[in-house]
């Protein structure tokens, strides 16, 4: 904490001996990554615009928790005055020409710009020296500074020059700082612009020849056996930047036996909004009959910079069908029968007569009758009847509804990309909406919205949002604050056995809540983004708790969900029904998804 200080820039009307004293409550808890906070705005109206000579630094006048801060402001005024208070990463250097060093975590990118904002807290005379990176190169150079808020050049290239070659979603960065004078500074704000993404999708995938059928209520694809199959897929680019040359995989995912390969395509370079049909070669002249899913990857490997990689895949469930496309059936055994009756018999007649006259008219007559019978009758009936039992088909999650906060900071509304159109809203009844901030989660993530308990942030699904005996429900989550109960999502009622929620304790420990059943991690959650996914099938008996695809609590004792009058959706608070929003949340999240079914853990 000592590596904090906070600036204070304030304007002021007629000035009379006043004493004001104000608790703030900052929404992120300081870590000792030294990440740096977005400014906090403490408002007292009527607000007026501060002017930047204005301004004064102080410390923290008191040793009380971690999330508060009790500031003694030495200002005096008889009317109003608004204050903006920073957070800075304080530079100290007790001897001339010392070097201080600090790191930054943002986003991996390349950036378009990138500017740092320095406050020195006393005059630096002489030259003061920025080194991005920590390689011993001056990126920027300023010389003779006095307090005040001073911006750098644009230093995009020095910071995507150390992005290069890293694969973490978020990328410390180190500020070494070089002063010829002793005295005090702050690095009070980093403002960067993120080159646009490309973001490929897989819009759609058709098999050639192929009949679509519904079978036990899952739609699939009838596929011919023959020496190829073309699989077409439809490509684009939904991201705002250019896609680069890539490549795309063909999988089949068979029951109980994984990913099989079957081919590999070049994707050509796409621009913005750009779509290219990419064809595959699939043989199944020796596949047997069975069904399964085609599973298409794009960008297999990870090479390609792209906003998000949760759509880079698509699935198709298909059936083998033996020679002409038949109706799937279901018969309970397999079972091979060859039939061979084989009976021979051979009939062959070869009648002899021989007559020789003789000069002495003693006529001989010979017959010689040979008669041979061979019947031969030869019916070769092989007959083999083949009936396969199509292993159970596994097929794609139904996604009920996702949520991937992309809208504008000012946004009131979210949508649901799922295609079902439940959108989500911050209630006219709340007082503060949430906000969307980019890449608070990771730099593939675009947007996600940060929920504040100190403003009572809640942001409800427009329209009902049922769930069934099976179901599951994700989100990536980033808290901010701990130490107390935290929902990230509720849903239901608040009666008994009537509602859904997954959130955090207040040992920070994950838990999920589905009626009377609650499983809770042993694992306690960091400052850290993490993958957090509850699923619920009455089915088996089951309910499971996954922190970043691992399982971490589990129960084979799991009760009917009896929601049967209010299917309400929240977000950022437990709120169920008509009752008060309690529990709010202090963090972010990002794309929350809810299915209706269990998924399965390679799912």
């Amino acid at each position: 904490e000592n590596q904090f200080r906070y600036i204070i820039e304030y304007t002021t009307s007629d000035t009379t001996i006043t004493t004001f004293t104000r608790t703030l409550t900052p929404s992120r808890t300081l870590t000792p990554s030294r990440t740096l906070t977005p400014s906090r705005t403490a408002t007292l109206t009527p607000s007026r615009t501060p002017t930047p000579n204005d301004a004064f630094a102080v410390d923290k006048a008191d040793t009380g928790p971690e999330r508060e801060r009790r500031i003694i402001i030495p200002a005096s005024f008889t009317k109003s005055a608004r204050y903006a208070i920073d957070n800075g990463l304080l530079y100290t250097y007790t001897a001339a020409n010392s070097t201080q060093s600090a790191s930054i975590r943002l986003p991996r990118s390349e950036y378009l710009t990138m500017t740092l904002e320095l406050w020195p807290l006393t005059v630096l005379t002489g030259k003061i020296d920025v080194d991005v990176g920590g390689n011993g190169s001056i990126d920027w150079t300023l010389t003779n500074a006095s307090p005040g808020r001073i911006v750098s050049k644009n230093l995009a290239s020095a910071v995507t020059a150390y992005m290069a070659g890293k694969t973490t979603d978020t990328v410390d960065v180190p500020i070494t700082i070089k002063s010829a004078a002793v005295g005090q500074l702050l690095l009070v704000n980093v403002v960067g612009v993120p080159l646009p993404q490309a973001d490929l999708n897989a819009a759609s995938m058709s098999v050639a020849g192929a009949r679509s059928s519904t079978t036990n209520g899952f739609a699939q694809v009838q596929v011919p056996r023959a020496a190829t199959n073309r699989v077409s897929v439809i490509i684009k680019n939904d991201g705002k930047g250019v896609a680069a040359a890539s490549s795309a995989a063909l999988a089949a995912d068979l029951p109980g036996q994984g990913l099989w390969y079957i081919d590999s395509q070049p994707v050509p370079r796409l621009a913005a909004g750009a779509s290219a049909t990419v064809n595959f070669s699939w043989d199944t002249a020796r596949w047997p009959n069975l069904t399964g899913q085609l599973k298409l990857i794009i960008d297999p490997y990870a090479v390609l910079p792209e906003r998000a990689k949760g759509n880079n895949t698509r699935s198709l469930s298909f059936r083998i069908a033996n020679g002409a496309i038949m109706p799937t059936e279901t018969p309970s055994r397999t079972f091979t029968k060859t039939l061979t009756p084989s009976k021979t018999r051979t009939i062959t007649r070869t009648p002899t007569i021989t007559k020789t006259p003789t000069s002495t008219k003693t006529p001989t007559i010979t017959k010689t009758p040979t008669s041979t019978k061979t019947l031969t009758i030869t019916k070769t009936n092989t007959p083999t009847v083949t009936l396969t039992v199509p292993p159970t088909m596994i097929a794609a999650p139904v996604l009920r509804l996702r949520y991937r906060f992309d809208e504008a900071d000012t946004a009131t509304s979210y949508a649901d990309s799922s295609g079902n159109n439940n959108s989500l809203a911050c209630n006219i009844a709340d007082t503060t909406c949430p906000h969307t901030q980019q890449f608070a989660i990771n730099n593939d993530m675009g947007g996600a919205l940060y929920f504040s308990s100190s403003d009572a942030t809640l942001a409800r699904a427009t329209a009902s949002v049922p769930l069934a005996s099976a179901f599951s429900l994700s989100a990536w989550v980033r808290i901010a604050d701990i130490g107390h109960t935290q929902v990230f999502l509720s849903h239901g009622a608040s009666a008994t056995n009537k509602s859904v929620v997954l959130g955090v304790n207040a040992t920070n420990q994950a838990f999920c809540t589905v009626g009377a059943v609650t499983v809770t991690s042993t694992t306690a959650f960091n400052f850290a983004s993490h993958l957090l996914t509850c699923v619920y099938d009455l089915n088996s008996g089951t309910l499971v708790l996954y922190y970043d695809r691992d399982v971490v609590a589990t129960t084979n004792s799991v009760l009917p969900y009896l929601n049967n009058n209010t299917n309400t959706l929240s977000l950022g608070a437990r709120w169920l029904g008509n009752t008060s929003a309690s529990d709010y949340f202090d963090g972010w999240l990002d794309e929350v998804s809810i299915w209706n079914s269990a998924l399965s853990p390679r799912e």
